[in-house]
Parts: C-alpha cells; sequence; structure tokens
C-alpha cells in the first residue's frame, strides 16, 4: 500500500533515503512531481548535480547503447551509458527518472540497474548521488504502469495536491510554500482564492 505525502514530504523522504532506495513519486498530472528535482537540490543537496531523465520520451538507446571491447583476447560487447546520466561528472548527482511508469518495457528494463543497484554494467554513480523516479497513478488512466519486477525495486509514495488554504483559512501549502516564497503574480494568487474550486481534485466530479 503505498503512502501519501505533501511536497515537502516527499522531498524529505528522498533526501534521506534516496542514495539508497530509489523512491517512486506517483500523484494527479501537473502537481510539481517533476519540480522535486531542483527542490531536493536547492534545499538539501546545491552542490549535487542535477540529471533529469524523461523516460516518456526516451528509447532504451538513450540508456546504454553497445561498445565493442576485448576481453581475454576474445571480443565481446559491452553497454556504455549515455552521457544523459552524468556518469561523465564530477561529484554526486541527484538523478530524477521523470515519467518512468510511462515507459517503454524495453526502456525501463534498462534503467532497472541505475534504479536498484546504482549502476550500469560496471559504471557506478557516485556512492552519494541520489536516484528517484515519478510517473502518474494508474488510476489515472493515463498509460501509466510498471510491471511486477520493476515495482519491486521502488517505494512507491503518492504525492497528493497541494492545499489553498488550511482549516482555519490561513495560506495553505500552495500559497506558503510556494506562490509567496517565489513572487507569483498578485493577480494569480488573486484569482486562486476567488476560485478555489480549481484546487478540488478531479476525482471528486
Amino acid at each position: 500500500m503505498s503512502i501519501t505525502v505533501n511536497f515537502k514530504e516527499a522531498a524529505e523522504l528522498i533526501a534521506a533515503v534516496g542514495d539508497k532506495i530509489t523512491v517512486l513519486v506517483r500523484g494527479e498530472p501537473g502537481i510539481g512531481k517533476s519540480s522535486l528535482g531542483k527542490y531536493v537540490k536547492d534545499t538539501y543537496f546545491s552542490n549535487y548535480n542535477l540529471i533529469m531523465f524523461d523516460a516518456a520520451v526516451r528509447s532504451e538507446g538513450d540508456v546504454a547503447l553497445p561498445w565493442l571491447t576485448e576481453i581475454n583476447g576474445h571480443q565481446v560487447t559491452t553497454y556504455a551509458p549515455t552521457e544523459l546520466f552524468g556518469l561523465h561528472l564530477e561529484g554526486p548527482s541527484i538523478v530524477l527518472i521523470d515519467e518512468l511508469t510511462k515507459g517503454t518495457e524495453s526502456t525501463v528494463n534498462a534503467l532497472l540497474p541505475a534504479i536498484l543497484e546504482r549502476r550500469f554494467n560496471g559504471h557506478k554513480f557516485h556512492p552519494d548521488t541520489v536516484v528517484f523516479c515519478t510517473g502518474n497513478l494508474s488510476s489515472d488512466l493515463v498509460g501509466d504502469n510498471l510491471l511486477a519486477h520493476a515495482h519491486n525495486r521502488v517505494m512507491d509514495i503518492t504525492m497528493r495536491k497541494p492545499t489553498l488554504v488550511d482549516s482555519q483559512g490561513h495560506p495553505g501549502e500552495w500559497l506558503a510554500d510556494y506562490a509567496i516564497p517565489n513572487g507569483a503574480p498578485v493577480s494569480a494568487i488573486g484569482f486562486c482564492l476567488e476560485y478555489p474550486q480549481i484546487f478540488a481534485d478531479y476525482h471528486e466530479g
């Protein structure tokens, strides 16, 4: 069973365990899952590289390519990771595999060693590298599914959309944590306060 958290709680979990356990953050479209990469970097790991890999638009050839080499006098093929994962960069990275659940089966299979073991064949990530993934809910019926052998390699959590105001009418998560700190236009904030139904869950009809 997946636990449900808000944006900040998801970021805290990724920062705490992401160097050893891959968190899969699921949630409805447009609630900021892809923004977690920059937020985790800016908040917890400012000196890390930020790598974003969009699995929905990539193929297995974007993960690694065959490379001819020689071992003990025999020509063999190995697989070299592409530069998209930043293994050539100095220091640790935050690797966000975005839209993992929309990736093709072959792309997801190619990503599994990175997700579970932090490696591509013999090429390993920096030991402090943080890896996490995002995806929509399967129940949204927008093509997000993960086979059991892949799902077993992640910690699956659900991120809910932010609140506009709290139960006392004070600024909620969206206002306090995003809109006000980031200087959102007053007109946009005013629109949201006047039409709070835009924050309703679409499952509510």
